[in-house]
């Protein structure tokens, strides 16, 4: 047990420390259980997180959050805990809470700022590359929409109407605002802005659905894809509005000096 007193329990942990110095732990040279007993552990960890009987408060998380943070482990460490995850079972509902968590989840500046620089001079192989590519492509990927962006688009939609939605638009991106002559690649090439469908149906091709975005804000209209429609209709029921003001008041001083 430890010591009430603060001061004490470093010096105690020290003495057990060297108590134990010169011992030979019981499974030293085993490689561990046998393949049997290993997932009778798994099976039984899996059940827990189900049934709630492992589940840790949110007390141990956040002691266990404090206790990880900025801790470098060893490459053996490292090894060690990659190779203590293969063939671990998880359930199907296990995997559901992970992705509605994965898709629920904000991170912060900091938070984003420490995985860049966690990820600097790290070399990526062509194998990881392709391996992290294919467990997120398609269905695999947690914004996956059933294949639409591979439905084709209606007749109508062809150069001649994108430059129409371009010139109502006045030329110019209606999320960031920016006209289409400071548009630029990272390369520095010039590139047309886009034309976006605000309810993702590539066959609905009314003027009244269709808006005009750069590709940083189109790239943006992937993710929670009804919170953009909602906002785009309403933009576009506001510019419409004043546009009809703007015609009326003109009609309206014609009649006047007329």
């Amino acid at each position: 047990m430890l010591p009430k007193d603060p001061s004490k329990i470093e010096a105690y942990r020290q003495k057990l420390r060297d108590k134990k110095l010169g011992t030979i732990p019981y499974n030293k040279g085993q490689k561990g259980v046998s393949e049997e007993t290993h997932k009778k552990m798994v099976l039984a960890r899996n059940d827990g997180r189900v049934t709630g009987i492992y589940t840790r408060t949110a007390e141990t998380r956040i002691k266990n959050s404090i206790g990880n943070k900025d801790k470098k482990r060893t490459e053996e460490q490292r090894k060690h805990i990659s190779e203590g995850h293969i063939g671990m079972i998880y359930t199907e509902e296990r995997n559901l809470r992970v992705s509605i968590g994965v898709k629920n989840y904000v991170k912060t500046e900091e938070h984003c700022k420490h995985i860049r620089e966690s990820k600097i001079g790290i070399p990526q192989t062509e194998e990881s590359n392709r391996k992290r590519s294919e467990s997120e492509s398609g269905a695999k990927h947690h914004n996956w929409q059933g294949g639409k962006s591979f439905e084709p688009y209606g007749l109508e939609f062809n150069d001649e109407l994108r430059e129409q939605i371009r010139t109502r638009d006045n030329h110019q991106c209606q999320e960031c605002f920016k006209f289409q002559r400071d548009l630029r690649t990272k390369k520095g090439k010039e590139y047309l802005l886009m034309i976006h469908h605000i309810d993702y149906n590539k066959r609905n091709n009314n003027s009244d659905n269709l808006i005009t975005l750069c590709r940083i804000c189109h790239a943006k209209t992937n993710y929670r894809r009804k919170d953009w429609e909602e906002y785009f209709k309403v933009r576009l029921w506001i510019k419409e509005v004043a546009r009809d003001q703007s015609c009326s008041h003109r009609s309206e001083s014609c009649s006047d000096h007329e």
